[in-house]
């Protein structure tokens, strides 16, 4: 084109050649489709070559309008660029422009060292203690698919994980080292996860690139992206793998709204399915989706049996599809029959945590059809369902109503709020939910805020939500905290509810009301002191167990090394519950005991002057109202204390009982129906000497012991 079609198309663009917006925007192009500036010294034959590469390169570039702009293309508004745009001197200009207006460092430039700070953070965040049941999980399927490959595994996750959890049991057999719950395996089975956050890193900076955001909103978001503290917590601290199968499901769906790759949403939709079965909660907006261009999604459809098929082939190779299938989408439904595991929802806020999902919502119905039909299980469900068929029907009445074509920018507003408000439902209203179950919803809210850019509550909210409800179970901190978190969860869904519901003008004017308090300087001199104080005693004092005083005559049980000690499953842990956590008993923490499971038996000698031996014996809290256990104490093999039986939803007893005379004391734990959950605690175990107690060692390293 000449120079007056260059300036028309220019300004029918919204660009001036001579702003510094427009070089900005120049030379991103320029950086965008690999073209350099050319020196001034190049010779004569050189000159020929730059210009005829850059010929051959600008004959490629096509306009690009606002509507049609894909997400994944950080340049929008890309006028045909010719060689005189980008001479040298132009190009000098342009970069000094760039850099008066973003600093040193390019916004390009920005993502690579938010990239490596993500890599580093996660493998440091390795070397902090995880959740040691999931990662016995990895090291147990590991060690399966290393012994008898896919035909000797025993699991209920989806396919797309064990694959690599397969390549790293080959890793192990070439290696020929040993498979084991270590750094080493948490290395491995985190590196999906890490990788993951780097392309949601990526995402994120590429919504926020596209939408112009403002230098300050260009490095909040990436950096509360990059050192998101739930995300940290989730993956690489607690082992979990909920980044992966969402990160998968957010670049499906923001695929649904391209021109381009609409074709690909379903496909891999299902590979997100594929990767973990949660991802179900993103159903409706796919059903919103469809509409937008069902040929084009019916045709996803059809690629997405395929999908399914490969990912399912090596199951299908040595004939174990239907039971893996089985496993992984239909046992695990009932999996948990629980109001909630350990997730700080609607059901923990009104029927408590770990309640049993059979329980009816009210206790006075006698009537068992009733009692089925109006249980915690079945009212969280038609909860749920009844929720998704009223966004679906409000996303349908908007489709309709403002003639979406699915890819304008409010409609790419709306499916993303709609995707978060679906991942938090399904956390908030659906029974058996973990604690971790919340992080879709967070990743969603990162990516809604790069697009939406105003909308940080959100983000923010739910952030802190995860990441107290997942610490509360990793650092086992006092779940007194658990109905106010349930709360604040419950309320966030119904402000997101309300808020979608009337097209966002909810938290417009929330906000706005927000921004006039702020404004107040008073306010702030209060508030931020306030705020710090709070976060200084929780981190210092949150998760700090009870601390006991003893008398000069007494000494603990927990401190002496046990002559003989077996369960049924796991081991002694002394100080710790089974599960490795701080022992909790009522809510109430304590720094010294003994954390066994039943069956158990615990044998001990007791020194010649002992005189009492005084304990509190209950279900840890960290299996809910789960467990029902009897305790039993036995001196020189006579019984001399038995407890009633003791459940998760009872209260723990304590016992002071006379073991004068007494050799060798048994402290045993006896199941009561199913051992499932029965984590047992003896707390606060002091024996009372008669007279000044010598000292003793609390591990003596002559003596047998004999554990099986």
């Amino acid at each position: 084109m000449d120079s007056k079609d260059s300036t028309e198309t220019s300004s029918e663009l919204g660009l001036e050649t001579n702003s510094p917006s427009a070089s900005q925007t120049l030379l991103s192009n320029e950086q965008e489709f690999g073209v350099e500036a050319r020196s001034d010294k190049q010779n004569p034959s050189e000159q020929a070559d730059s210009v005829s590469d850059l010929a051959g390169e600008s004959a490629e570039v096509k306009d690009i309008t606002r509507d049609d702009a894909p997400y994944f293309d950080t340049a929008v508004n890309i006028p045909q660029i010719t060689p005189s745009v980008i001479s040298a001197s132009e190009a000098a200009l342009m970069r000094s422009r760039v850099m008066k207006d973003e600093g040193l460092i390019a916004r390009s430039q920005w993502l690579k060292i938010y990239l490596v700070a993500a890599l580093l953070f996660n493998l440091l965040a390795l070397f902090l203690s995880g959740h040691l049941s999931d990662m016995t999980f990895w090291s147990n399927w590991t060690k399966q698919l290393a012994g008898g490959g896919y035909k000797a595994f025993h699991g209920d996750y989806p396919p797309i994980y064990i694959h690599w959890l397969w390549l790293v049991s080959k890793f192990y057999l070439a290696t020929e080292s040993f498979i084991a719950t270590n750094l080493q395996l948490k290395f491995f089975a985190q590196l999906p996860i890490a990788l993951s956050h780097c392309v949601l890193i990526s995402v994120v900076y590429k919504l926020l690139n596209h939408e112009k955001s403002s230098k300050v909103q260009f490095h909040s978001v990436l950096l509360f992206t990059v050192f998101n503290p739930a995300l940290l917590l989730d993956g690489p601290i607690w082992g979990q793998v909920d980044v992966f199968p969402t990160t998968i499901a957010l670049i499906s769906i923001l695929l649904g709204m391209d021109k381009r790759w609409a074709v690909a949403a379903v496909p891999l939709y299902c590979l997100a399915l594929l990767t973990k079965f949660q991802m179900i909660c993103f159903a409706p907006v796919f059903a919103i989706l469809f509409f937008t261009r069902p040929k084009v999604h019916i045709i996803g459809c059809l690629l997405a049996i395929p999908v399914f098929l490969l990912g399912f082939a090596p199951f299908i190779l040595v004939g174990e599809f239907k039971s893996a299938f089985e496993h992984a989408y239909i046992n695990t439904l009932g999996q948990y029959p629980y109001g909630s595991l350990n997730a700080a929802n609607l059901p923990l806020l009104l029927f408590g945590n770990m309640g049993a999902d059979s329980d009816p919502i009210l206790q006075s119905i006698q009537d068992p059809t009733l009692r089925n039909v109006l249980s915690v299980k079945h009212v969280g469900m038609l909860s749920f369902a009844l929720f998704c068929c009223v966004i679906f029907v409000h996303g349908l009445f908007d489709l309709i109503k403002q003639k979406h074509l699915g890819f304008e920018r409010d409609f790419q507003v709306y499916i993303l709020r709609v995707a978060m408000l679906c991942a938090l439902g399904f956390f908030t209203l659906l029974p058996a939910m973990h604690e971790r179950y919340i992080m879709p919803s967070v990743i969603i809210a990162l990516a809604y805020v790069g697009l939406a850019r105003t909308h940080y509550f959100y983000a923010i909210m739910l952030t802190l939500i995860a990441y107290l409800n997942i610490d509360i179970i990793l650092r086992h901190h006092s779940l007194n905290i658990f109905p106010s978190l349930a709360l604040m969860t419950s309320l966030t869904f119904a402000y997101a509810f309300v808020d979608h519901m009337s097209q966002g003008r909810l938290n417009n004017v929330v906000v706005m009301g927000l921004s006039r308090l702020i404004k107040s300087p008073k306010l702030a001199l209060v508030a931020m002191p306030l705020m710090l104080l709070f976060m200084a005693y929780y981190l210092t004092f949150g998760g700090r167990p009870d601390t006991l005083t003893l008398d000069k005559e007494q000494l603990l049980l927990s401190k002496l090394e046990p002559l003989y000690s077996r369960q049924d499953h796991g081991k002694l842990h002394v100080d710790r519950s089974y599960d490795g956590n701080f022992l909790s008993l009522d809510g109430q923490r304590y720094g010294d005991g003994l954390g066994t499971h039943s069956n158990s038996v615990i044998r001990y000698k007791l020194p010649d002057q002992a005189q009492r031996f005084s304990f509190i014996a209950g279900i840890d809290d960290e299996v809910g109202k789960a467990g029902a256990v009897v305790f039993v104490v036995r001196a020189d093999n006579k019984e001399i204390w038995r407890s009633q039986r003791i459940s998760g939803s009872g209260a723990a007893v304590s016992a002071d009982l006379d073991v004068s005379g007494t050799n060798m004391l048994e402290l045993k734990v006896l199941s009561v129906g199913s051992p499932n959950s029965d984590h047992a605690n003896w707390v606060n175990p002091i024996i009372t000497l008669d007279t000044e107690a010598p000292e003793l060692n609390a591990v003596d390293a002559d003596k047998e012991v004999i554990v099986r």
